[in-house]
């Protein structure tokens, strides 16, 4: 993603030390060199924060591997590192009588920041094990149950014109392509505009699901587009569901207990290779409102892309491509609509890696 995808994480390894040599300086903390303790902290620090942040989540919530294996963040242990060290620094400054001293409460702010950014990493971590614990299980693609997978795929409506997406988490976010909302629909105080109107600020668009690929879509939802998680160059982009859209004139908002939504987990790296069998699923315009399944297989590889063989007609766009084995039920990439190469037979989709989440 471009820089403005980047969400503001913890601090670098270089900052936290610079930031114990102040506090060690300021403060008077020698005790930690006399006894030999700040490398010590310094390295049990560096071991936390230099851990992959990209993970599926597995049991407890806060320990977990990435798609290539390496360990997740261990939520707890940063919680209690992060409290030890700001009663370290308010212990410190209440024996110097400074604790009001513009580099004490910069300091103070940072590490409760960092702070309240595990504890919310946390809780989503345990959220998300929960979710997926309660979904029904997915044994394969080619043995996957459509009524199922449909729950997972979203029919998406914005000014622009029509499109697909998927969830790719239980908290309602749906991922697709940049194009399909580059003309977005807007809301204001409840009530949703075609286009652009005085107050109406909120962009967003209208999706919908169906538990039946014999019919078209209903239960019609406004997501909001999140400005941080667009990429015109990949052409990807992420809807958040906020309230369920009974009319262009009445939003209800969603509660947090209405927000476990069936998703689809992302592959993981080696899982899959060329020639793998996929299956694409999207509302193409041609579709008559219903589910459209494609079979095919992955066909090549180029830069983001994946070459399919699967048919992907225009309204395809932004729907999932699903590896196609036992092991299946996870997306390998976005389908991308438009013709990039010049080729308009060669069907692409963007490689699950480049998705956000």
């Amino acid at each position: 993603m471009k820089e403005k995808n980047r969400q503001k994480g913890f601090i670098s390894i270089p900052a936290l030390i610079v930031i114990i040599a102040l506090i060690a300086t300021s403060v008077g903390v020698a005790v930690f060199y006399e006894q030999g303790k700040l490398n010590s902290f310094i390295d049990d620090i560096s071991q936390i924060f230099t851990k992959t942040e990209d993970a599926k989540i597995t049991e407890g919530g806060v320990t977990a591997k990435d798609n290539s294996g390496k360990e997740q963040p261990d939520y707890g242990q940063i919680i209690e590192q992060l409290q030890q060290e700001i009663a370290v620094l308010q212990q410190g400054q209440n024996k110097t009588q400074s604790n009001g001293t513009e580099l004490f409460q910069q300091q103070v702010s940072d590490l409760q920041w960092q702070l309240q950014q595990a504890q919310q990493k946390k809780e989503q971590a345990e959220q998300d094990l929960q979710a997926q614990k309660e979904l029904p299980p997915i044994t394969s693609v080619s043995s996957l149950d459509i009524n199922q997978l449909a729950l997972r795929v979203v029919k998406i409506d914005c000014s622009g014109g029509q499109g697909s997406g998927f969830l790719i988490n239980s908290n309602g976010y749906i991922v697709t392509n940049y194009h399909v909302v580059a003309k977005p629909m807007y809301e204001q105080e409840g009530k949703i505009y075609r286009n652009l109107v005085t107050g109406a600020v909120i962009p967003g668009c209208a999706v919908s699901f169906t538990n039946n690929p014999d019919n078209p879509t209903g239960g019609y939802y406004w997501a909001t587009i999140p400005g941080s998680y667009l990429d015109e160059e990949k052409d990807l982009a992420i809807l958040y569901i906020n309230s369920e859209l009974r009319s262009l004139n009445n939003l209800r908002p969603l509660t947090v207990s209405e927000r476990n939504f069936p998703f689809i987990a992302k592959c993981s790296q080696g899982e899959f290779t060329i020639g793998d069998e996929i299956v694409v699923l999207g509302y193409p315009a041609a579709g008559e409102g219903t589910i459209t399944v494609s079979n095919g297989i992955i066909s090549g590889s180029s830069g983001i892309h994946y070459k399919i063989s699967a048919k992907a007609n225009p309204g395809s766009s932004g729907g999932p491509v699903i590896f196609n084995n036992n092991k299946g039920g996870c997306f390998v990439g976005v389908v991308r609509g438009g013709n990039i190469t010049g080729i308009e037979s060669q069907p692409y989709a963007i490689k699950a890696e480049f998705v956000p989440f």
